[in-house]
């Protein structure tokens, strides 16, 4: 619910939402259409201009028919938890906005960043634990220790964690991915 009030707060443009859905209306007898709105609600406190908005606008396009594609521009997207809040954003708040249903949506990112944070969620979307790892640890050894060093992180049950969002994944950690944490911890390099 937090999330979700975040969202409408910092993401919903109502004049922009219904300018958009006022000209596709306007557009409804046309065969191809499409209509634009940005995602520029209230400000983020601390951030300037654009910075702190992630989601930077959405086009629903009418192509044929009663076909709709719905494309969302992003300036940035942590992959693993926010996107989701996102989705879900989208399908409650916008499109019943324009009561269309699209056939395809195509979501272009800037940049995706993908945060150890969450660490114990993302090893859930894993299948091939030990090739993943080495294909990071090969391509981006920064990034496998920073892995590792949230993997022992973890792996230490009994560690009490500063932050809510880092107790929300320790309680993600379970038998199966604990192995994965430890196989991870063993190959963290002090600096």
């Amino acid at each position: 619910m937090n999330k979700d009030r975040q969202l409408m707060r910092h993401y919903w443009n109502d004049q922009s939402i219904q300018d958009a859905k006022n000209e596709l209306i306007l557009a409804k007898s046309k065969k191809d259409y499409s209509v634009g709105w940005n995602m520029y609600g209230q400000p983020k406190a601390g951030k300037t201009s654009q910075a702190g908005y992630c989601m930077q606008a959405m086009v629903l396009v009418k192509a044929r028919g009663e076909e709709y594609r719905l494309n969302v521009f992003y300036r940035t997207v942590e992959i693993v938890r926010k996107f989701y809040a996102d989705l879900y954003f989208i399908q409650k708040h916008i499109l019943p906005v324009f009561g269309v249903r699209p056939n395809m949506v195509t979501f272009y990112f800037s940049s995706v960043t993908l945060n150890n944070l969450y660490l114990p969620v993302i090893l859930k979307f894993i299948v091939r634990h030990k090739e993943v790892f080495e294909l990071c640890e090969k391509n981006d050894p920064r990034f496998f220790q920073a892995m590792c060093k949230w993997a022992k992180d973890y792996s230490d049950l009994d560690r009490v964690f500063p932050y809510a969002e880092m107790k929300r994944m320790q309680t993600q950690v379970n038998k199966k991915n604990l192995l994965w944490l430890r196989w991870l911890a063993a190959r963290h390099v002090e600096k």
